[in-house]
């Protein structure tokens, strides 16, 4: 065996081995960016749904859908309502506008969740803004109508978020349905005593 052979095989084995080291860093790089980007992400997503709970939405939202439900039952459904609104005065999903285009770093499952949460939050606080039809020039029954419609996305959002909050510390599951409301959440249980029936409704993977 000449030279000229050993030293085209430890060429190639030089390359090979090159090669390998290159997808490692590669990998190890990307690993490490997903975990930063899952990171932050969680933990906007846990301030957003905690400023949800503390400021008690759900709860407003059932305490004025009660009161469309009785204009409604003295046959005043036709009289137009206030909605309630909240002016954002900051940028609740900058983590989330900035990252956007690194999700696909996520495994599947985590991704999954993050992107419905922010949809989620997103369509609720248009519907919550001052100038949306659903809040100005809106007779009680399309009100109402609203509202329920609006108590189920701030139901699955507690629940979304309140899941997501872990994933900082645990792998999510390659499929897995939401569970029952967690305690630490008295937004979701208020939902819970007083619509009952639209809970499994609305809490799916």
């Amino acid at each position: 065996m000449d030279g000229t052979f050993l030293a085209g095989i430890f060429g190639l084995g030089g390359v090979a081995l090159g090669g390998g080291l290159t997808a490692i860093q590669a990998y190890l790089s990307r690993r490490a960016d997903a975990a930063a980007v899952l990171g932050a992400l969680a933990a906007e997503v846990e301030a957003i749904t905690r400023l949800v709970n503390h400021r008690r939405y759900l709860h407003l939202h059932v305490s004025e859908a009660e009161q469309c439900r009785a204009l409604i039952a003295q046959g005043r459904g036709h009289e137009m309502v206030p909605g309630f609104q909240i002016a954002l005065q900051q940028d609740y999903f900058a983590l989330f506008n900035s990252l956007g285009a690194k999700i696909g770093l996520l495994k599947p499952y985590h991704a999954d969740r993050i992107v419905r949460f922010y949809v989620l939050a997103k369509s609720a606080t248009e519907n919550m803004l001052p100038g949306s039809p659903l809040v100005e020039n809106c007779s009680a029954t399309e009100r109402l109508q609203a509202l329920e419609s609006d108590m189920a996305l701030l139901h699955v959002l507690l629940i979304l978020g309140n899941e997501i909050a872990g994933f900082r510390k645990v792998d999510g599951p390659a499929s897995q349905q939401f569970g029952s409301a967690p305690p630490e959440f008295p937004s979701i249980k208020y939902w819970e005593t007083y619509y009952p029936s639209r809970t499994a409704e609305f809490v799916q993977s």
